[in-house]
């Protein structure tokens, strides 16, 4: 019979390498991580977008599959359209390179829009697909509520209690 020791050892080994193996060996500020595919991307609208107008969104997308290939799909949703780009590219992987995208869209009228960008890798545990939805403004920001001295968001109103 092995002592508790022994197989408090052994058990914890695994553990422990898992630990050091995933600490600290990406810096994904500013992506987005999903568990399944081993995939980050990350999204950069280009200037200022107006109602009608072209507007450019630069996609990177980076994986850590060794071989294998992944295709990157752009679609728009509810009055986003694409416009001129066909908003797919397939790459080869090979180890941690980071995938550059370039797409244009454009909407009739100011708002949030959001682009679905699907990513599937096809590599050695078959295919693996993720789904991102990225964020477009067209025209200006929304304006934040104003705030008093307190932090405290104030909205005037006139009451009249009877």
């Amino acid at each position: 019979m092995q002592s508790p020791k022994f197989l408090l050892g052994l058990f914890a080994l695994p553990l422990m390498a898992c630990a050091t193996a995933s600490a600290g060996e990406h810096d994904h500020a500013g992506s987005t991580i999903k568990p399944g595919a081993d995939i980050q991307i990350s999204a950069v609208q280009v200037g200022d977008a107006q109602p009608g107008q072209p507007a450019e969104i630069k996609l990177s997308v980076s994986e850590a599959q060794k071989s294998g290939s992944m295709k990157i799909e752009m679609v728009g949703l509810s009055g986003l359209a694409l416009v001129g780009t066909p908003g797919v590219m397939t790459v080869d992987m090979a180890d941690g390179d980071i995938h550059d995208m370039a797409v244009t869209v454009s909407a009739p009228a100011a708002g949030r829009y959001y682009a679905n960008v699907k990513v599937t890798q096809q590599g050695l545990f078959g295919p693996q697909s993720q789904v991102y939805a990225v964020p477009v403004q067209i025209g200006p920001r929304p304006q934040a509520a104003p705030v008093n001295e307190n932090g405290r968001v104030v909205f005037e109103a006139d009451e009249e209690i009877r």
